[in-house]
């Protein structure tokens, strides 16, 4: 029987990660086998998955003191399903990632274990996704990594001369097919390979286990002394070998190997903490980088360190969180001599934002073209109002778009991926069910193959995970993703990142639980906090020093961090050579005496150690305060970057400030445009017929008296009319500049933009 060919070589077997996998079998074989196997000395680890399901957990597992795994998977491929993700994620691939021996003895067929995937899943059964992507990596293991049998009666077959898992089947197939002279599983001295192929006079080992299983890191000491007997090393992944394995075989006539000898850069100032985090070559590890720790340097030699180890630039995707950071990672690669890959050609490490990674993929693989940013809006605008009018009529409000809030729930629900039924819109006190609108947004949008900015990311999620083939060929292609500012993720990329990755999970994530600033767009800290959870074979790795602050600032604000609960805790320290540094703390009533207090100690600092007005910086925490600041600033000529990206007045805040501004200083010279931005903000719910009589000053002052009007619009006119008039008495007496003025004015109107 093969499988007493199996027991005979099981010492060769084992220490290579080799085990057996048997479809349409019963118990018995499940017991004969472990017994066996007990006789061998190789005392497997015995689960049933039906104990699994009824336990619903799993035992803590030391998986160094097991040799290996035995398995009967005894239940339907739904009732399997159930326990997927502790199950593969925490025993099966621990046991694929220490190259332990795992046995397969399933009651139902091969073919169950391949199920469709569907994206509409993403808002009904999202786990249900997350464990049939996992059943996929379950699969893909077992492919790679035993001897497989579709049915007991195959083992009772006369035995070959060689025992091949599927891919070196394959291989073995592909081989002979093309005439290409080889022997298998040969013994080189202490080592045994899968294949040696002889190509004219160079001999070529062909390892069908790939850089996911056999990798670099751990065979690096063979592949050296192989290399030193004059052999060239071909690795194969089992999905590069499923996939495409005529470029496999083209790869080995062509005997194209990666220059494994050629060494790039990796810079000599790296502390202990970054040459730990670089030097982990394979696996999941989570890198907790806090500010100023030197991340982006890490992520660079990182990726240094993969292609000197072996691995192609091509297999190598990095995903940055913006486009700064990606140009940035880019040109540091490209300073240090490796390419990265273009519009223009493929070949290099693939650097890109999630949203340009998506947009390839749609345009790719979709055939839809991205109309442009300003199309961008009004058709978005324009599909989800068709969206919505079947199921409701939005009433007009004054002062509000009335799609903000249907457009926020469309945001969210694309990147947050919450259930459909359970999502809502409250149009001041409406509620209105969105499933029937986001349906029908989604149906009207592929009828135009239109896409906007945060589809790019959704729609090429749905892609990926309708298409096995596309997601395969993905997974294939990248076998080493590298992710930025990890912890500023949504579920979608998120959802998207965990595809790539399968299934060997070779995951860089690079965050700092501490810096999450984009929870109002679906990111959520547990995706950092818990990634060790998620990934049972994590490695841990905190970059604790602070380059770029001084010591006081260092030690200040990691006192103040030190108080978030929800955070992993760190030893941040400076440079032991930085400069203790000033750290002061001043505490005013309000932004505008913030604010004169920042551009007073500018300007001392300034003249007293003679530095540029670059040499400074603001930093502030809401978009609005940017207005004041910059008033302020310019009423002392002090330059600074762009408001808003435009000039300050040019801004309808800065409008809105104007219009104030000369109703009280200059009242005559009002304008009506002036007048009706006083009178819509705040909001007063006052009609633009009301508004449009008031004209000029002398108007403005006899609004009350206008026919028609009922009391409370006449309350309203009443009292911004005397709010004016007590600031027009204050103005000489009690306001000196007009910036005092500004803040009199948002305090009496309750502007908070000011």
């Amino acid at each position: 029987m093969k499988i007493e060919k199996y027991l005979q070589n099981i010492d060769y077997y084992f220490p290579r990660g080799r085990g057996i996998s048997i479809y349409n079998a019963d118990e018995n074989l499940y017991t004969s086998l472990s017994t066996e196997l007990e006789k061998k000395a190789k005392h497997p680890l015995r689960i049933k998955t039906s104990d699994l399901i009824a336990n619903e957990s799993i035992d803590s597992i030391d998986i160094k003191e097991l040799d290996s795994c035995i398995i009967f998977q005894n239940v339907v491929i739904n009732e399997f399903a159930r326990v997927a993700d502790k199950f593969i994620n925490s025993l099966i691939f621990s046991f694929f990632y220490h190259k332990k021996p795992l046995f397969l003895i399933s009651t139902i067929d091969k073919t169950e274990y391949t199920n469709s995937i569907q994206s509409g899943l993403l808002h009904s059964d999202y786990n249900k996704i997350v464990n049939l992507l996992l059943i996929e990596q379950f699969d893909t293991i077992v492919q790679t990594t035993t001897f497989l049998f579709t049915s007991p009666e195959l083992i009772n077959q006369e035995p070959d001369s060689h025992l091949f898992t599927p891919i070196e089947q394959i291989m073995n197939d592909a081989l002979i097919e093309n005439d290409i002279t080889f022997n298998p599983q040969v013994k080189i001295g202490r080592f045994q390979v899968d294949f040696i192929a002889e190509i004219g006079n160079t001999k070529i080992i062909v390892e069908c286990d790939g850089r996911d299983y056999h990798n670099p890191f751990h065979d690096s000491e063979r592949d050296k002394e192989l290399k030193l007997q004059g052999y060239k090393i071909l690795h194969f992944t089992g999905s590069e070998i499923f996939n495409s394995i005529e470029s496999c075989i083209e790869k080995i006539q062509k005997s194209i190997v990666e220059d494994t000898d050629q060494n790039f850069v990796i810079d000599d100032n790296l502390d202990a903490s970054q040459k730990k985090a670089l030097n982990h070559l394979t696996g999941p590890i989570r890198v907790l980088a806090p500010a100023g720790s030197g991340k982006t340097k890490t992520l660079i030699n990182r990726i240094v360190n993969l292609i000197n180890n072996g691995i192609s630039p091509n297999k190598i995707l990095a995903l940055a969180f913006n486009k700064k950071a990606k140009i940035e990672m880019e040109q540091r690669l490209n300073d240090k001599q490796i390419t990265t890959s273009n519009i223009l050609s493929e070949d290099g490490v693939k650097v890109r934002t999630f949203h340009s990674f998506g947009l390839e993929i749609i345009r790719d693989h979709l055939n839809w073209q991205f109309a442009g940013t300003h199309q961008e809006r009004s058709r978005t605008r324009q599909i989800l109002e068709d969206s919505i009018a079947p199921y409701y009529q939005i009433p007009f409000r004054r002062n509000r778009d009335p799609l903000d809030v249907f457009l926020d729930a469309l945001r969210r629900t694309k990147m947050e991926l919450p259930h459909i039924e359970e999502v809502t819109v409250d149009d001041n006190g409406n509620i209105v069910p969105f499933e029937n609108i986001f349906n029908r947004y989604l149906e009207l949008q592929t009828q135009h193959n239109f896409f906007n900015f945060d589809d790019m990311i959704y729609l090429a999620l749905r892609a990926i995970i309708d298409d096995i083939v596309l997601r395969k060929n993905l997974q294939n292609q990248f076998e080493y993703i590298l992710i930025d500012e990890f912890q500023d993720l949504n579920k979608a990329q998120i959802l998207l990142m965990q595809i790539l990755a399968l299934p060997q999970n070779n995951l860089f994530i690079v965050g700092d639980d501490d810096q999450m600033i984009y929870g109002w767009r679906g990111a959520e800290i547990t995706h950092i906090l818990e990634f060790n959870k998620r990934y049972s074979e994590a490695e841990d790795c905190t970059l604790s020093t602070n380059y770029r602050s001084n010591k006081r600032i260092v030690n200040h604000s990691r006192w103040l961090i030190d108080h978030n609960t929800e955070r992993v805790k760190k030893d941040i320290h400076p440079l032991p050579n930085k400069p203790p540094g000033i750290f002061d703390i001043k505490l005013s009533e309000s932004l505008w005496h913030q604010t004169t207090e920042i551009r007073d100690w500018i300007q001392t600092i300034k003249q007293d150690q003679n530095f540029e007005w670059k040499d400074f910086a603001v930093l502030f925490r809401y978009n609005s305060f940017q207005f004041i600041i910059a008033m302020i600033l310019d009423s002392e000529q002090i330059p600074h970057s762009p408001v808003d990206g435009r000039r300050l007045f040019q801004t309808n805040v800065g409008k809105d400030i104007y219009s104030y501004l000369r109703l009280i200083l200059y009242s005559e010279e009002c304008t009506s445009e002036d007048l009706g931005r006083v009178l819509k903000r705040p909001n007063r719910s006052l009609s633009n017929q009301i508004i449009n009589q008031i004209t000029s000053w002398e108007s403005f002052l006899n609004s009350p008296n206008i026919n028609g009007l009922q009391q409370w619009q006449i309350n309203k006119l009443n009292n911004v009319i005397d709010k004016v008039q007590i600031l027009k008495q204050r103005v000489p007496e009690q306001i000196g500049t007009s910036q005092q003025l500004i803040s009199a004015i948002s305090n009496e109107f309750g502007l908070s933009e000011f």
